[in-house]
């Protein structure tokens, strides 16, 4: 069987109308400005999988307020749009988007302090990798030592201000993705369901949320820094 080459294909008129009319359509929608941050973002790759970063700190924000909980939490391997954004920069829908590919959304689920510990040292084991799992945090702020052997790396966790109570129960925003135990987060798999976020994907939280503020202004704030005991 002989297959013609695409490139050689000559398009239909009336077909080709029809779908640039879509385009510009979609263009509309995608490109239409929802907000502007006055601080630079880094969403590359090798940044969001190994570092706190502005951006991170806006989606775990964006969890924590929007879904009232006590703690937010967003994975690196999450963030996709592996690029750059200058203080000053108008942010679309399509940029949201972008950043958030896949069909996640918000959940929010009862743990206690102990899953959270459980779950950071989850987010620390493969710092060497850029590993996706690498957690970007809301309420809470955690020093830890990249040197000390994988399990024992978090060094303390405060929520709150207050140190973690490994007793105590806390609602946690995430992605449904780690909620249900994706990438190693198998501390969450079994935790009770509060709430979720109505099917509400993550770019759509992420766009709703900044589209509200209009001007956003994240920073790098020291809700992860390196220590030692």
């Amino acid at each position: 069987v002989q297959y013609t080459a695409l490139a050689d294909v000559k398009p239909d008129p009336m077909l080709a109308s029809i779908i640039d009319g879509y385009m510009m359509r979609l263009s509309e929608i995608m490109d239409t400005q929802i907000g502007t941050t006055q601080t630079p973002l880094d969403t590359r790759k090798s940044t969001v999988r190994s570092q706190e970063t502005a951006f991170g700190n806006l989606v775990a924000d964006a969890f924590r307020i929007t879904m009232k909980a006590d703690v937010g939490m967003m994975n690196g391997g999450g963030i996709r749009g592996n690029r750059t954004y200058a203080a000053g920069e108008k942010i679309t829908r399509r940029d949201i988007q972008g950043e958030f590919p896949f069909r996640n959304s918000v959940a929010v689920i009862d743990v206690n302090g102990a899953d959270i510990w459980a779950a950071v040292e989850n987010g620390l084991s493969r710092l060497e990798d850029l590993k996706g799992r690498f957690l970007h945090f809301s309420g809470m702020s955690v020093v830890y030592d990249p040197s000390a052997p994988v399990g024992g790396r978090a060094v303390s966790i405060s929520v709150a201000d207050e140190p973690l109570d490994l007793k105590h129960r806390y609602r946690l925003a995430t992605v449904d993705f780690l909620s249900k135990g994706g990438d190693g987060f198998v501390m969450f798999k079994d935790a009770p369901r509060v709430s979720v976020s109505n099917n509400i994907f993550v770019w759509q939280m992420v766009h709703d949320y900044i589209k509200e503020k209009g001007r956003i202004a994240p920073k790098v704030e020291g809700r992860l820094v390196i220590g030692t005991r």
